[in-house]
């Protein structure tokens, strides 16, 4: 395709599905699901399932900015899809030999911002319990789409990856959901300064 800058950093097992008239999901195929990064300086961005071009309000008219994303679907008879979205250009760099936080001034805010991202879900859960079992080190892409839906920044940041479970009671009947999705990314911290990532708005 020749794209040099590009690298196989993950892949998953897939199931393929077409929505149906009766809006049934069909089963089309199975495979694995293989994502590729930009990789800087020899740091990938992270891969997340998150689009990064979200709203904060449904009544915004703001032009959004989704992340890069190369994907492939290969299956049983080789390479089934690709889809290849929103390439970056690579401009300059704003800054050189950035300093990092300690990681233990990144926990300190992960144990904190935890409870404060989830506070709300407990007006209508018993519990949630995450069990955090990856943490990445790698580069994120944020903007203002305020200002420039076009312009970005790459910057490092630390992801928390793992399981969330979720127990809950309705008329009398107790839930529970465990959710595992590999790139789902619970919180995104900047390595510089510890702000919090919203990963679905891309700042």
């Amino acid at each position: 395709m020749g794209i040099t800058d590009l690298q196989c950093t993950g892949w998953d097992y897939a199931v393929c599905t077409n929505l149906e008239d009766d809006n049934t999901l069909s089963n089309i195929g199975t495979g694995y699901h293989i994502y590729y990064n930009r990789v800087i300086n020899g740091v990938p961005i992270t891969q997340t399932m998150d689009s990064g071009d979200n709203l904060e309000d449904m009544d915004s008219t703001m032009e959004t900015w989704s992340y890069e994303s190369l994907e492939f679907f290969v299956d049983k008879d080789g390479i089934a899809s690709v889809a290849y979205r929103d390439p970056y250009i690579i401009g300059e760099t704003k800054t050189e030999n950035l300093s990092l936080l300690p990681f233990s001034e990144i926990m300190k805010t992960y144990e904190k911002m935890m409870v404060v991202t989830n506070a709300d879900n407990m007006e209508y859960e018993n519990s949630r319990v995450y069990d955090i079992d990856r943490i990445v080190l790698g580069y994120a892409r944020i903007y203002e789409p305020s200002k420039d839906a076009h312009t970005g920044l790459l910057v490092p940041v630390w992801d928390f990856f793992g399981t969330r479970k979720t127990e809950t009671e309705y008329d009398g009947e107790s839930y529970s959901d465990t959710t595992d999705y590999p790139t789902w990314s619970y919180l995104t911290i900047n390595a510089v300064d510890g702000s919090i990532i919203d990963r679905s708005l891309g700042y």
